[in-house]
């Protein structure tokens, strides 16, 4: 009964999510090439420089993951009293914590002319209006971030989907706007702070009227605080680790570089952006499962098994994707973007190809949350750090944005290589297991289905985009010809025909 619970939540998240990250995609690739020929590259530069540098100070020091952790534990045991107390206690921190990240934008934005000396003086004044806009609905939309915590922790993952369906609809209109009445790079970020507060209300309307947690900030508590300060302070280092790579690599590159680097490592960022987003439609799903998990006695194997299930289908999502962008990546760029940015692609297969042994392991990253091992994480994303800001700043003064993307890969396969390992010694998972049903019967189907792949698109009958169009179909039905009859087990089967059932009503 329960996994026939998990795969019809799963099967409605599903589709759901992947449409909400097809849309993204499709809306993306289609309005961006737009955006840069419509300000301008160095434009474009600025404006990802000002939403990547803000977004490494939007720290919520791990409190986001102590929402889910915690919530999800007080609820499967049915204290509701205490989870108010809960929520009420940590949203008092947001709070305090955003203050004090305005105080940190302040300082920030009276030095940019200290911090960005690679850019321009004509750059420098519209650089400092797009922060001070970035800035400003960053820091308003700061303290609802509990909002994703309670809705996951609640059951309510569906709706989370749904609201940030909503989010993006709207992005995607101001920004398709904004650029046919061609207002500018500055009516780009106001899209940005529109829509980021419209999901913020939406999300905070579904808490108030589809749950039953009630916020109680009168609740203190010396011991709790303690206890959430140690967990949190490890995931304040994970949270600082990650933003060592995309947030703060535009950054080096300004330094470096300059505003057309960052540009072209700004596109090969969106691509990998939405292949995580595919990839990691169901993330977040599994937390209340695993926490369930943690409270009996067979956590370990029970956690491997759900890691195996949808591990599979991750993999099979990143695999086709990228044997995809291997085949027709360069095509589809010089027509997405144009001539100028055909290093873009080497560069997206460099941030991309490390998803594919990443990303499948979703659920042992979530069991490492819920069962506290956060330490050993933090520790595993300083050392990605560490490798990729040293890395991105040798290899950026040469290479450029290419330069910083292979200090991205190589940082991204050995915080693998730890979380692997961490999985395996501290929540003893069986990763043998995992991949025996997991890589080792599919890489040698993955494998074929990219040399037919890169044989079939060889043969250009059509080109443009409707040359794209046909390749993305054959690779598609190549790929899911050799998965479904040579790879799919009994669950994927049935995930896969409810599917299929779903989209048919």
């Amino acid at each position: 009964m329960q996994n026939k619970g998990i795969r019809g939540q799963a099967r409605s998240i599903a589709i759901v999510s992947y449409g909400t990250v097809v849309f993204n995609a499709v809306a993306g690739f289609l309005y961006t090439p737009w955006i840069i020929r419509s300000i301008g590259k160095q434009q474009y530069g600025l404006y990802t420089l000002a939403i990547s540098f803000v977004s490494m100070f939007l720290l919520d020091f791990g409190l986001g993951s102590a929402v889910s952790r915690y919530l999800s534990r007080y609820l499967v045991e049915g204290n509701n009293e205490q989870a108010n107390r809960f929520v009420g206690l940590v949203s008092r921190l947001y709070i305090i914590i955003s203050g004090s990240i305005s105080v940190v934008l302040l300082v920030c934005f009276l030095l940019i002319e200290v911090l960005f000396t690679s850019l321009l003086p004509t750059e420098i004044p519209v650089f400092r209006n797009l922060f001070l806009i970035v800035s400003f609905y960053s820091v308003v939309a700061f303290p609802f971030t509990t909002l994703n915590g309670i809705m996951i922790s609640t059951g309510k993952y569906l709706a989370l989907k749904s609201c940030m369906l909503a989010q993006r609809v709207l992005l995607v209109v101001l920004i398709v706007l904004s650029l046919f009445l061609n207002l500018g790079v500055y009516a780009l970020v106001m899209a940005n702070a529109i829509s980021t507060l419209f999901g913020v209300l939406l999300k905070l309307f579904v808490v108030r009227k589809e749950t039953t947690v009630q916020p109680d900030f009168r609740y203190k508590n010396r011991a709790q605080v303690k206890e959430l300060f140690g967990f949190s302070m490890w995931m304040t280092v994970v949270q600082i680790s990650q933003r060592f790579i995309f947030a703060i690599t535009p950054s080096i590159l300004a330094v470096t570089s300059g505003s057309e680097a960052i540009a072209y490592f700004g596109v090969a960022a969106t691509i990998e952006g939405y292949v995580y987003s595919f990839a990691e439609a169901l993330d977040g799903l599994f937390i209340p499962t695993i926490t369930n998990y943690q409270l009996g006695n067979d956590s370990s194997k029970q956690t491997t098994d759900l890691m195996i299930k949808f591990g599979r289908i991750q993999l099979y999502v990143i695999a086709l994707i990228l044997i995809g962008f291997i085949s027709i990546g360069r095509d589809f760029i010089n027509l997405w973007i144009g001539e100028g940015f055909q290093d873009v692609y080497f560069m997206a297969v460099l941030l991309v190809a490390p998803s594919f042994l990443y990303l499948p392991v979703s659920v042992g990253r979530t069991a490492i949350v819920v069962a506290g091992k956060v330490k050993q994480q933090a520790i595993a994303y300083i050392f990605m750090a560490l490798i990729n800001v040293i890395l991105c700043f040798i290899l950026s003064v040469p290479l450029g944005a290419l330069g910083a993307s292979i200090g991205v890969f190589i940082a991204y396969l050995i915080r693998t290589l730890l979380m692997l390992w961490i999985m395996k010694h501290h929540l003893n998972l069986d990763l043998r297991l995992f991949y025996r049903k997991t890589y080792h019967v599919l890489c040698p189907l993955f494998l074929l289905a990219l040399i037919l792949a890169i044989v079939v698109t060889r043969f250009r009958v059509f080109s443009g985009w409707l040359g794209i169009i046909i390749n993305i179909c054959l690779i598609t039905t190549i790929f899911g010809f050799l998965v479904i009859f040579f790879g799919f087990d009994d669950f994927e089967r049935i995930f896969f025909k409810d599917i299929l059932k779903r989209r048919g009503r």
